[in-house]
């Protein structure tokens, strides 16, 4: 009986953090949309064309390169491609969860599955075909078997690579293919099952991510240069333009080795103006003097 309770507290507690999250996001959303409508040149009308758009922006941004969802998620979400006009004018905020729950749930199917990869011999003789830049024609994994075939590939063609980047004579990869792979292999894994975790773990929680993914699809049909920023993106963005030595005024990526390198040098900053940064310098710690 005491088990029983805890259960359904918890998932009371749950129930109503999510419904905190998505009322925070519905006031957010509509507060943007009213400053679109009172100060946008031309705003466009909510009607199906702004549903189709926003929707379709929106997939976009959620999944880029069609890693994660798979045809029945898009076949769920399809309802929403002339209803999202519908939402947003009856104020009903409802439609973001699921969104956000799968998309969650297949990033962590994936992390899932490259962890079993370390001990799951790929074959490197087979003819694989990847494909980096979706178009239309490229369509999302048909079923999780799809998927995982696909993690396979991606995992089997960074190997080799990485392996060719390394090592200049082919001969020598051929003759030590077996110990180089083996030593070279979990380290990809790793590197990609770190990339996904962080896109999980985001500062202010995986819903406000996507949240705020969905506002800035609005904010793109309306406009292609206009960008939602929360506060503190704003912060991040504004000291990044600054000249003042507090700030460094440098994004950072990723490389394949999962350092932190320079990305981009904001011109009139801290950094461009020291003049020894560079793009791709590898970042091993930051740290700010102050007079």
């Amino acid at each position: 009986m005491t088990k029983l309770s805890i259960t359904l507290i918890f998932a009371l507690s749950v129930s109503i953090c999510l419904s905190q999250n998505t009322e925070q996001f519905c006031n957010t959303f509509f507060n943007l949309q009213k400053v679109v409508f009172e100060q946008h040149y031309q705003p466009k009308t909510i009607n199906d064309s702004l549903s189709s758009g926003v929707y379709r922006l929106f997939l976009e941004a959620l999944d880029t390169d069609k890693d994660f969802y798979l045809q029945q998620d898009i076949n769920l979400f399809e309802a929403d491609k002339l209803s999202l006009d519908d939402y947003i004018l009856n104020q009903d905020c409802s439609f973001i969860t699921k969104y956000s729950d799968s998309l969650q749930n297949r990033i962590t199917a994936n992390i899932n599955y490259l962890k079993t990869l370390k001990n799951v011999t790929l074959d490197y003789n087979n003819k694989y075909k990847l494909q980096f830049i979706p178009n239309q024609a490229y369509s999302f994994y048909k079923d999780k078997n799809q998927q995982e075939i696909g993690l396979q590939k991606r995992i089997a063609y960074k190997t080799l690579s990485r392996l060719l980047d390394e090592y200049e004579d082919i001969a020598y990869i051929q003759d030590n293919f077996k110990t180089l792979e083996s030593a070279l292999k979990p380290k990809i894994i790793d590197n990609e099952i770190c990339l996904l975790s962080e896109l999980l773990n985001k500062p202010k929680g995986f819903d406000n991510y996507v949240y705020s993914l969905f506002l800035n699809a609005y904010l793109k049909y309306q406009d292609p240069n206009s960008t939602y920023f929360s506060n503190s993106e704003k912060t991040i963005y504004e000291d990044g333009l600054s000249s003042n030595q507090l700030s460094f005024g440098i994004l950072t990526d990723k490389n394949d080795n999962g350092q932190i390198v320079v990305a981009q040098i904001i011109p009139g900053s801290a950094a461009f103006i020291n003049g020894n940064i560079e793009v791709d310098d590898i970042i091993i710690s930051l740290t700010s003097k102050t007079q």
